[in-house]
């Protein structure tokens, strides 16, 4: 938005909008597709706070990292 506020580039927002609903439109076919997948295969379930730990660690290292190399 700051670059389409001065001037140098053009964002189709119409597009940007589409997009999005099409995204958050699948979301709930993909849920579906998953929970019936889980009745059929003998899946672990991971919630959020499984993956959280590892995620975090991982951006604070790249960052840490990309901020020590300049």
């Amino acid at each position: 938005m700051y670059l389409q506020y001065q001037g140098l580039i053009t964002v189709n927002m119409d597009k940007i909008q589409n997009t999005i609903d099409k995204v958050i439109t699948s979301i709930p076919n993909s849920i579906s597709a998953i929970t019936q997948a889980y009745g059929q295969f003998n899946i672990v379930p991971y919630s959020i706070g499984d993956l959280t730990i590892p995620l975090i660690g991982s951006m604070a290292i790249g960052i840490t990292t990309g901020i020590l190399r300049g």
